[in-house]
């Protein structure tokens, strides 16, 4: 079923064209605004190109839709130059089509951006390509091709040939009098147009599930604001841990809320989800103590290292049902994670799917955190895990995260010390190559077999030999090689180390995964709960 909105336009939207170049020009003089609830903007320079590719060529891109009514005087961004604008009574705000809309102005009008490239872009009249850098003296930029008086300065500067001076005078001409359809809506109905903009983007490509509540519920809608993301991702995590990503966060946010964390884009047009949402404090207190719970009793110290995000959904509804449980509950809670994660590992599901989320949220009893844990650990195998095997390393794989966690348990350290994590982690890969990668090498050099954790740089061959000394043996042991595996990798013999620290790195993965997940542990409850079942 759809949300059916609580009103009906009093005017219909009025069809409208309009050319370019009175686009980039209403958008000049303020007449064009962006309204809060729009997403950021997320176009690459390649994705500008195409645009101007498609209309060079007359191909449609589409209509755009507006919202008519007054704006106040404002600094405003078009692209990534801040303008201010004068206050007009009937500006267009953008309600679809951001995107087409911005790409124009900022390519076309003479702004500065900065170090934002994504809107210097070039035509070439040899080639009659859009580039997005200059490949000689003939290539305009489109800022150039914006203006009639521009293009005339610029071709006076130039030395061109006539054919290619054709060229370029057609283009600006096939760009700046192409023609897009558009709709223009009159009226002070703030909900129906909430509708209208999430039913725009339920459909076709849509916009990720948190920019439409954030546009819609959360602090860009600028009504009944409630919960700003962008804040609660910050808060729930920090300078160490790092943030999860703000979709996980939504879910979190949902989930807490005893809302569906994972429903239609265009369901959050409806007001339920603007009274039920959990205030922003209360949000932000209980992913605070779910993060906390991940790097603590979970011992996954990093946003980059959580091996299925996901499992973040459940204790963000967790901390807020059972915000003070007994350490020995959450203990257990912690083995659920973990054995999630191996559960996940060995079957290729990474428990992401709808039905799996809902599920495990369906255990979650309010009154009854013992009860809860219990439901939840039920849903995966309890089977201890005989043997860990090696496998391609990816590191945003949740197989090769644990890896990451079973070897980081073991403190690796270099000549300076033990390693820094926050310095392991900020690092493009984390997991550095001992060897680079070479043709005719077997399957061993893509596991972790062939990585170590380091802070910075690319790991060698040549670095890792160089430790030597007193306490090379207390440095080599913390990365898992052995004195038999440093010797083959000290005389270049790659497939013999693979093989020995392969077989060492099985064994360190599979005794660390064993113990997270509490295998041959007793359950201890906390005495609350045996007091409870004596009565």
């Amino acid at each position: 079923m759809y949300a059916v909105p609580d009103s009906q336009l009093a005017r219909r939207p009025s069809a409208t064209q309009v050319t370019v170049r009175q686009l980039i020009e209403r958008a000049n003089l303020g007449y064009v605004r962006v309204p809060k609830f729009q997403r950021p903007l997320r176009w690459k320079p390649s994705d500008v190109a195409k645009l101007f590719d498609s209309v060079w060529r007359g191909y449609p891109i589409g209509s755009l839709l507006f919202w008519k009514r007054p704006a106040d005087a404002q600094t405003m961004l078009i692209g990534s130059a801040s303008i201010p604008f004068p206050e007009v009574p009937d500006a267009w705000w953008v309600v679809d089509g951001q995107q087409r809309t911005v790409a124009f102005a900022a390519t076309l009008l003479d702004l500065d951006h900065g170090n934002d490239d994504r809107w210097s872009l070039w035509f070439n009249p040899d080639s009659q390509e859009f580039l997005s850098r200059t490949e000689g003296s003939q290539c305009v930029p489109l800022s150039v091709l914006g203006d009639l008086r521009r293009l005339g300065r610029w071709l006076r500067e130039h030395d061109l040939e006539s054919k290619q001076v054709d060229i370029l005078e057609d283009a600006q001409q096939r760009i700046l009098d192409y023609i897009i359809p558009g709709y223009v809506v009159d009226t002070e109905d703030v909900g129906a147009l909430r509708a209208i903009f999430a039913r725009l983007n339920s459909t076709g490509k849509r916009m990720r599930a948190d920019d439409v509540f954030q546009a819609l519920v959360g602090s860009a809608s600028g009504i009944e604001e409630r919960v700003d993301l962008d804040v609660l991702q910050q808060a729930a995590g920090d300078d160490e841990f790092g943030v999860l990503s703000r979709g996980e966060i939504l879910k979190a946010a949902l989930a807490a809320s005893n809302m569906d964390p994972v429903p239609r884009p265009d369901a959050f047009e409806s007001d339920k989800y603007r009274e039920r949402i959990l205030p922003q404090q209360e949000l932000e207190i209980s992913l605070a103590r779910a993060t906390r719970f991940l790097r603590t009793l979970c011992f996954m110290p990093s946003s980059r290292l959580v091996p299925y995000p996901t499992v973040y959904t459940v204790l963000g509804k967790w901390f807020s049902m059972f915000p003070e449980a007994a350490e020995e509950t959450q203990r257990r809670l912690a083995h659920w994670v973990w054995r999630s994660a191996i559960a996940a590992a060995n079957t290729g599901d990474d428990t992401s799917n709808i039905s799996s989320i809902r599920k495990q949220l369906g255990c979650l009893v309010a009154g009854d955190p013992e009860g809860s844990v219990d439901r939840l650990v039920a849903l995966v195998p309890v089977e201890a895990p005989t043997a860990w095997t090696l496998k391609a390393f990816r590191g945003d794989a949740g197989r090769s995260r644990i890896e990451m966690l079973a070897l980081l348990d073991k403190n690796p350290r270099d000549e300076f010390g033990i390693l820094s994590l926050r310095a392991v982690v900020s690092g493009e890969s984390i997991a550095k190559r001992v060897f680079a990668k070479s043709k005719g090498d077997g399957n061993m050099v893509s596991t972790v077999a062939n990585r170590i954790l380091l802070e910075s740089g690319s790991t060698t061959q040549k670095q890792v030999v160089a430790w030597n000394g007193v306490d090379r043996g207390e440095i080599l042991q913390s990365h898992v090689i052995s004195g038999e595996a440093f010797c083959a990798l000290r005389d270049g013999k790659r497939e013999k180390f693979w093989e020995l620290r392969a077989r060492d790195v099985e064994r360190v993965v599979l005794d660390f995964v064993r113990k997270k997940c509490g295998f041959g542990q007793p359950i201890v409850r906390p005495l609350s709960y045996y007091r409870k079942a004596s009565t």
